[in-house]
């Protein structure tokens, strides 16, 4: 008699978990009468009688661990019906195994996983290891253990089951499906996405962006009891070197005040980005930055590409230019009073430190102006405002 896959999958759910205290087995159980035993067991899923093939299935179940070789040498059998259950089960088998793995790891701050836990190693050298980060990692996993076991076997479906999970989280957050944030999930995601091994597509890394925007989640980063794990692994997602994506990472540095950010940015600058990503870039640099950050800064001082203009009656009554914003932040960083500058529409903000457009000026007398009283004061503190130049990337 055929079955349901879906019929099949409930019922091992529920045929397992009532089984999970004996999911070890006997210990004292000769493995050649278990394996022996299994063996048999595993030419019943087969069976033409129905009640036979279920009643093969829990006794498989039943056994547990020991009874995964013969599972495994039935995923190779010719006949359709004990591959299929051979593989369900050994599936539920291997999630019974992984969660046992994961209480222990919680429980014993002093146990190591090595490969039974696939992406620890990396996960506590970068977040750390205490009774947060264990807790966290478990919840990762069980939350995202068909993704880990994608990565740590190689296959090459994780790449797309990557893809897959990011654009499912951010859909959901943004239909009001997922009303609260879940933390295994999104973490992981932001681990695999830092991971320099992945090649992570532009409209992933755009999911994954929006993802941090949503007001659960900006709860999570900034009060949360994994507020200092979740920060973490975002700012290395924002600092790994990507080709595109640096503008909207350097945003959410922005807005959380990672100082991860400064790698796009000084990144952008280098790369002598126009427009707002120019701008967003210096102005990043102001809120994230020091004074180590003067000479990329006055780099920019000869590069007069205009970000916007206000004209009245034909003529320009006041505009903003690139060099203009990097004359405000370095007066910002070097602590002085930029009042004096002249900067009229000047408007402070507190994810961006300023507006933009606002660092401006009327026209050129007042900019020169602005520029001759920076260089003044510089020579005037020659000491005290030399900075070391900043190469970073």
């Amino acid at each position: 008699m055929p079955f349901g896959r879906h019929s099949v999958c409930v019922w091992l759910v529920g045929t397992v978990l009532s089984v999970c205290p004996r999911i070890l087995a006997d210990e004292d159980s000769r493995p050649s009468a278990v394996d022996a035993r299994a063996r048999l067991l595993v030419e019943q899923l087969g069976a033409g009688h129905y009640g036979d093939r279920q009643r093969a299935v829990r006794l498989l179940c039943e056994l547990g661990l020991p009874a995964i070789p013969a599972l495994q040498r039935g995923t190779h059998r010719g006949d359709l019906e004990i591959r299929v259950r051979c593989r369900k089960i050994l599936d539920h088998l291997s999630r019974l195994d992984h969660h046992r793995i994961l209480d222990a790891f919680v429980r014993d701050p002093d146990r190591d996983p090595g490969r039974q836990l696939p992406g620890w190693n990396r996960f506590r050298k970068q977040v750390g290891d205490d009774g947060g980060t264990r807790e966290l990692m478990a919840e990762m996993h069980r939350k995202e253990g068909r993704l880990f076991r994608a990565w740590s076997t190689g296959e090459t479906e994780f790449l797309s089951q990557f893809e897959r999970r990011c654009q499912e989280i951010q859909l959901a957050y943004r239909q009001g499906s997922q009303r609260r944030i879940d933390v295994g999930s999104v973490a992981t995601l932001l681990f695999f996405g830092s991971d320099q091994q992945i090649d992570v597509p532009d409209s992933t890394a755009l999911a994954l962006n929006n993802l941090m925007y949503y007001n659960n989640l900006k709860t999570e980063l900034t009060q949360g009891e994994r507020k200092r794990e979740l920060r973490t692994l975002l700012g290395l997602w924002i600092e790994r070197p990507m080709t595109n994506g640096n503008y909207q990472r350097l945003l959410l540095a922005m807005r959380y005040d990672l100082k991860q950010g400064l790698v796009p940015a000084i990144r952008l600058v280098k790369q002598k980005a126009v427009g707002l990503q120019a701008q967003y870039a210096i102005l990043a640099i102001g809120k994230l930055g020091g004074r180590e950050h003067l000479p990329l800064l006055q780099k920019q001082f000869q590069n007069k590409s205009v970000l916007s203009r206000s004209v009245s009656g034909g003529k320009v009554v006041y505009s903003c230019q690139i060099r203009d914003v990097a004359l405000a932040i370095s007066i910002h960083i070097t602590k002085q009073d930029i009042g004096k500058y002249g900067f009229n529409r000047l408007r402070k903000n507190s994810t961006y430190l300023y507006s933009p457009n606002s660092a401006g000026f009327k026209n050129s007398a007042e900019r020169d102006a602005a520029f001759q009283r920076f260089g003044a004061w510089q020579r005037a503190n020659t000491e005290t405002a030399k900075p070391q130049p900043v190469d970073s990337e």
